[in-house]
Formats: C-alpha cells, structure tokens, sequence
C-alpha cells in the first residue's frame, strides 16, 4: 500500500523485483530482538529450549525501538452512515463500529465479553436470531468487543441482501439499544455463560491457545493465576453487570455504521436514515470522496456517447477505421502475457493470449462462426458466444450501437478516482450487461465493469493515443480475472492493414 517500507505503492512489478538480500536487509533494520517474547508449549525441558533458543536466535542483535506516538482515538460524537461504492454487489457488508477505552486485565473484560456473546458473540445470540431467524436477510450477523491496551474496539456486522440494506440496519441499532435498556433474563443469561464456558474449556486442547494464554500474561502484566481463575469469574458474572457493560461500551448512539454496497439499490434508503450531515461516501482506499457537482438534468445516454466518439476523434474518423490490429503486454508472477487482437467491420476478429511463447488461448471468428482453442483443444462456439463477438469485430463498438441493438441507460453521475464520470449502462442482445463511466470533462472512457459469474471484471482505459486520426487507450488495467491486477500496455496498434484469409482459417 501506499506506506510501503520502500516508500513506494507496491506493485506486481515491484513484487518480482525484490530479491533476497532486499527482505534480509528489511527483517534486519525492522525485527528486533528487544521487544520480541519467545513462546514454546510442547514436550521440552527449559535446558534443551535454552539450547535450541540460543542455537537459532542467538545471533540476533539488539536495535534501537523507535517509539510510536499514537494518536488518540475516541468515538464519534454522532452515529454517522458511512459508504463505499460496489457496483453491481447483491449484497450489502454492513460493519457497525468505534473505538472503546477497555484495557486487557481489568475487571471490565469478562463482563463485557458475556454482554457482546449475547447481542453477537455466538449463533444463538440476539443479532444473529433478529437478522437471521426472525426476518431471513442474511446467513450470519456477528459483533466483538476487544480489548486493547492501546485502543479496544467495537464491531458487529453482517452482509444481507440488497433490498434490506436499511432495515438490517435498524435492526442492528435496535439490539444494541435494548442491550441498554434492561438486564437479560436469568436463564439466558446462563445460557451466554454456558457456551463461552464451553468455548473456553475447548480452546485449552489447543497448544496455540496455551501459548497466547502464557503470552497474554507477559504481555499486559496479568495476574499469573488470571486464566485459571478466567472460569470462576465467567459464572460470578450477573444480569447487573451485563446491564452496566452495555450502557459503558454499547453506543448505538456514538457509531460508524459503515456499508459497503451497490450505491445505485441501496444508497435511497439509507439518506434518510443518516444524521443531519447525511451519508458520507469514501472510496475502496478509505479516502473521502466530494458529491458531484454537476447534474445530468436534461442529459442523455446517447449524449454522452456522442461526444465520447467527438472526444476520440469524430464520427468521420471513427468510420473511416475498418479493423484495428493491437499487441498488448502484461507482467503476471514473473512472466510476460501477450494479447494480441484483430477486430475488423468485415465480420472478423482473432484474440491470441499467450505467456512465455506459448499459446495459451486462441479465438477464431469469421463471418458468424467461431473456434476458440486452449492446452490444445479446440472448440466451436456457442451461439450466444457467436453474438457476443459480433459485438467485438467493431474497433470502436460504441460508434454503432444502434447497429448492434445495444440497449442504453444513463444512471448518474459519480465519483471515479477523483474525477466525475457519467456512469452509463448498456445491455447487448447476448445479455451482457456492461456499466461504462465518461469522464465528464474529457468525455473519455474511463473504466467498463461486467458483471457475470458472480465475478465483477473492471477495465480500466488510460494514456489515449492517436491511430489514424482516433484515439484508442494504450494502456488497460484490469481486475478480477486474478488475485492482483494486470495492466496491459500496447506495444503495437495499426489500423486499416491487409489481413490474411488464412488467419480465419478454423480447420
């Protein structure tokens, strides 16, 4: 990210460039020994660890600690409805969350771990039968209070579906309400104490939990007899005392409720339940983002194709292109992927994607018939794929969308790394539904998003160049056909060359 060690956003490139002795340097200047405890549980004496200890981390040399002045943190004074665009999301992530002053060790944290278990801590909780059981908008509904010796937290969240994003909501604020109004009746408070009784009793076969157990201790100074007396102050714990850790760390009134979710279904149902302020939007990285200032009031779809074709070059131009032949380039975990295309108006286009020299996939299309190859077996394509390509032989497809049949909406005007953008939506006979963002000052593409498979794969368009008279983007980053993006670069791009008959040839 942007606070990389070596000051840099990291990159897949920048991944496959460092080397061994790049990591050895980093460990070294930033693993120290001075604050470091070491933590074994297992069938060992001390001597023998001893030996082991100094065998392995002897050589480990004592650095200099540099101090950490953290700010401070406290809750909002308001609740406020915080949002993160996800176009096309079926579902909303609702997190519901602050900061807490709860330090590990203190007579507070068994009692509040018994309130959180009951509004979200376990299946059976109240969360999780409200959103759950009673009303069916989500598979699960879970909530945590941590503490921390430097800043504890809240949290509590579910995904549920689009249409109830607000009610989930409400419920949320509900529960956390009727935690500070009345102490939990006696038997379910013996049930909350039950199951973390269990929970606990179960995680002590675990060796790992041993060892945080014993690291807990050092770390934040605990009583030595704290975790065997952890049972007996579970059960002393009383509806009292639940009553009193939820009006202390349960502040419905003081919370960021944070959604990530479709903005075009949910975003109207949720301005009305935002404080004064109203709803405020971040992007994926957590910075703030300005509503647009313009309106698209008396603006049209087709106006903003058109003068994204002005912006490329004209009409005239974009006619007078009657195939493109592209190379692109990526990096991908080391090696080189090439794409390489042809799209032609004579009803033809071929797609190679090959890595490291070897073919990888291959599409044939000409005249409505397609083969598409891959590890060596070829296959003929479907009629829906059939209609799909009749939409890819134009090298500028938005040029003749009426031709196409391609259907057109404008939904509105966003924010889109940090310039407003027109977000179109188009629909192609094959089905294909694709939303298209316009730089509203450029009229340049900017980014396309389809959505298919339960996969959202964006593209985005940049460093536009000139090829007989239309400019096409040289450079395409896309995301969610693998783990990290790939940017493909053009090293090539000709337009109106003689092509080959024998290119098409599907034998």
């Amino acid at each position: 990210g942007k606070n990389h060690p070596y000051g840099e956003i990291v990159t897949e490139q920048t991944v496959n460039n460092i080397t061994r002795t790049d990591c050895e340097k980093f460990y070294k200047e930033k693993f120290i020994p001075n604050i470091a405890y070491l933590v074994v549980t297992g069938d060992m004496n001390l001597v023998d660890l001893k030996k082991k200890a100094t065998q392995y981390f002897g050589a480990w040399k004592k650095g200099k600690v540099v101090a950490v002045d953290l700010p401070p943190v406290s809750p909002p004074t308001q609740t406020s409805i915080d949002f993160v665009n996800k176009p096309a999301a079926v579902q909303s992530l609702i997190t519901v969350t602050y900061p807490v002053e709860m330090k590990p060790g203190t007579d507070d944290v068994i009692k509040a771990r018994v309130a959180n278990a009951l509004l979200g801590g376990f299946f059976g909780s109240r969360l999780n039968k409200n959103l759950r059981e009673d009303k069916a908008y989500t598979y699960g509904a879970r909530s945590s209070l941590n503490a921390d010796r430097y800043v504890g937290s809240f949290r509590a969240s579910s995904s549920v579906r689009n249409i109830v994003t607000d009610s989930s909501i409400t419920q949320f604020l509900y529960e956390m309400k009727r935690m500070n109004e009345a102490m939990p009746g006696v038997e379910e408070l013996n049930r909350v104490k039950s199951v973390l009784a269990g929970q606990f009793a179960r995680s002590m076969e675990d060796k790992a939990t041993v060892a945080r157990f014993a690291l807990n201790t050092m770390k934040y100074n605990l009583p030595k007899d704290y975790y065997a007396n952890y049972l007996r102050k579970l059960s002393a714990v009383t509806p009292e005392d639940v009553l009193a850790m939820s009006k202390k760390y349960i502040k419905p009134e003081q919370a960021y409720i944070v959604v990530v979710g479709n903005q075009d279904k949910v975003i109207k149902s949720m301005k009305g339940m935002a404080p004064a302020g109203g709803v405020n939007f971040y992007d994926i990285n957590g910075d703030k983002v300005e509503a647009p200032k313009r309106s698209i009031v008396g603006l049209t779809a087709q106006k903003v194709i058109d003068d994204y074709i002005l912006a490329i070059g004209g009409a005239d131009a974009v006619h007078k292109v009657k195939n493109i032949k592209s190379v692109f380039e990526a990096s991908m975990q080391g090696q080189t992927i090439k794409l390489e295309t042809v799209s032609s108006v004579d009803d033809r286009a071929l797609v190679t994607v090959s890595m490291g020299g070897n073919v990888m996939q291959k599409i044939v299309y000409a005249n409505g018939k397609g083969v598409q190859e891959a590890m060596g077996q070829k296959m003929p394509m479907s009629e829906n794929e059939i209609t799909g390509m009749k939409e890819k032989i134009y090298p500028v497809k938005e040029a003749v969308f009426d031709k196409l049949g391609v259907k057109m909406e404008l939904k509105g005007i966003e924010n889109l790394d940090g310039k407003e953008a027109y977000k179109v939506i188009t629909t192609a006979p094959s089905g294909k539904v694709i939303t298209v963002y316009f730089d509203a000052d450029t009229g340049l593409k900017l980014q396309e998003m389809l959505s298919e498979q339960g996969m959202n794969i964006v593209s985005k368009f940049s460093d536009y160049k000139a090829v007989n008279g239309v400019k096409f983007p040289f450079t395409i980053s896309q995301t969610g056909m693998a783990p990290m993006p790939i940017v493909f670069k053009a090293k090539s791009m000709e337009a109106n060359v003689t092509l080959k008959d024998d290119d098409f040839i599907m034998e």
